[in-house]
């Protein structure tokens, strides 16, 4: 039997219970803080993002979309790194 989707209403209301905006804000904001300050992926960060206020803000707007259907991100974001062309993969020592 299939399942029907949720209408695009109930499907709204669910993702708003996810998290709140508090929480989206406190995950983007932690997150990027560790990935400023790591020592691969802060050079990266450094050389790309010259606003980090606007950055951010722009992510937070991203995940809102994603985790509470908020739909205030507006933006292509595949194509703003897909530009990034110069980063090579690199294998941990670990793994």
């Amino acid at each position: 039997m299939p399942i029907s989707p949720l209408p695009h209403s109930d499907l709204h209301e669910t993702r708003l219970d996810v998290c709140t905006e508090d929480e989206v804000v406190q995950l983007v904001h932690t997150f990027y803080a560790a990935a400023r300050d790591d020592a691969m992926l802060g050079p990266i960060f450094a050389a790309e993002v010259k606003d980090w206020e606007t950055h951010l803000a722009t992510l937070v707007d991203f995940w809102s979309g994603l985790l509470r259907g908020t739909m205030r991100y507006h933006g292509k974001p595949l194509a703003q790194h897909a530009r990034m062309d110069n980063l090579t993969p690199v294998c941990s020592a670990a793994g």
